[in-house]
C-alpha cells in the first residue's frame, strides 16, 4: 500500500522544506497504512503508559503535588486526570498525566527518550475533549507523533548528545511530537499542522540538569511540560485563520531547516517523507519489554 504521506515535493538534502514535509506526513498518515505489528505495539505502549501513570498517582509522593496544583487552578473540565477521576482543561490534564507517566520510571524508553509519555497523554487529553474520536484515529495520531519524535532524535548525529550536550529528548522533542499527535486528532490541515510544529518548536526545552547527581521531581515532569505545550501549540494553530491572517506566523523561519544540530543528510530526508529503504512505514514501537521504543523501517 502506498502511504499518501510520501506524496508532494520532497525536502532538499540541506533540510529545506522539512517542516512542511513533516506536517504533510502527520496529516496524511492513515490507520490503514500502519503495519499490523505496529498497531499492536502501539496499543501495548498505550496500556503501558496508562498503567505506570495510574500506578504513580497512588505511589509517587510528587503526584499529589502536581495534581493538586492543577485542581487549584480550576478551569473547564475537559479531560481526566489519570488515577484521580476529576477533570481539568486538556492542556493541564496532559501536564499531570505526562508527569505521572515518568514518576515511577517504568515507562517505555529508546530512541528519542521516553516517547509514549510525550504522545499518549496529549492524545488522550485531546480525544476526551473532542469526544467521539475513534480508536483507529487515536492510534494513527499516536503513531504519527511517535514516528516524528523518534526520527527527529535519530537525526541528531552528535555522539551521546543527551549526555555531552545536556539535553533530554523526551521533553525537547515532545513539544513537537505531542503537537503532531494533538494536531492530527484536531484534524489540522497541512498549513495549520506546520504552524503547530512551529509553535511546538518555539517552546523546545529540556535540560538534563534535573537528573545530574540526585534526581529531582523535575525529572518526572519533563513530559508534562511537553504535553501541555504541545496541546497549546496545536490549539493555537487551529485558530490561526480564525484570528485573522499570518498563516505561517508560528512557523516563521521553518524551524527544522536550522534545528541547531547537524543538518539532515540524504538518508534522513527520505525518512522525513516516511520512506525508508524503499518501504513506506512509520517508526514503530519495537522490542517491548517494558516497552522499548526504537525506530524501525
Amino acid at each position: 500500500m502506498n502511504n499518501p504521506s510520501t506524496t508532494g515535493p520532497a525536502p532538499q538534502p540541506d533540510g529545506e522544506g522539512a517542516t512542511r514535509a513533516l506536517a504533510r506526513h502527520a496529516v496524511a498518515l492513515r490507520y490503514e497504512a500502519l503495519p499490523v505489528p505496529l498497531v499492536e505495539l502501539t496499543k501495548q505502549c498505550v496500556l503501558d503508559t496508562l498503567g505506570v501513570a495510574i500506578g504513580a498517582s497512588g505511589l509517587a509522593p510528587e503526584a499529589q503535588l502536581v495534581a493538586g496544583y492543577v485542581r487549584d487552578m480550576g478551569g473547564k473540565p475537559e479531560s481526566t486526570l489519570w488515577g484521580y477521576g476529576d477533570k481539568a482543561p486538556a492542556a493541564w490534564a496532559a501536564f499531570v498525566n505526562g508527569s505521572l507517566g515518568h514518576m515511577l520510571d517504568y515507562d517505555d524508553v529508546g530512541a528519542g527518550g521516553h516517547v509514549s509519555i510525550a504522545t499518549v497523554p496529549a492524545a488522550f487529553a485531546i480525544a476526551e475533549k473532542l469526544s467521539g474520536v475513534s480508536g483507529r484515529d487515536l492510534i494513527a495520531a499516536i503513531a504519527a507523533g511517535t514516528d516524528i519524535h523518534t526520527r527527529l532524535s535519530l537525526g541528531v548525529t552528535l555522539p551521546d548528545w543527551t549526555i555531552t550536550e545536556g539535553w533530554f529528548p523526551t521533553q525537547m522533542f515532545g513539544f513537537i511530537s505531542g503537537a503532531a499527535t494533538a494536531g492530527k486528532l484536531l484534524r489540522l490541515d497541512e498549513e495549520r499542522m506546520a504552524n503547530a510544529l512551529g509553535a511546538g518548536f518555539n517552546q523546545m526545552s529540556g535540560s538534563r540538569q534535573m537528573a545530574v547527581g540526585a534526581a529531582t521531581h523535575m525529572r518526572s515532569m519533563q513530559a508534562g511540560f511537553a504535553g501541555q505545550g504541545a496541546i497549546v501549540a496545536a490549539e493555537l494553530a487551529r485558530r490561526v485563520r480564525q484570528v485573522g491572517g499570518m498563516p505561517n506566523a508560528m512557523a516563521q523561519g521553518q524551524p527544522f531547516e536550522d534545528i541547531g544540530f547537524e543538518r539532515l543528510d540524504d538518508e534522513q530526508v527520505h525518512w522525513i517523507r516516511g520512506v525508508c529503504g524503499g518501504r513506506r512505514r512509520p517508526a514503530a514501537c519495537q522490542n517491548s519489554s517494558t516497552s522499548r521504543i526504537v525506530s524501525r523501517c
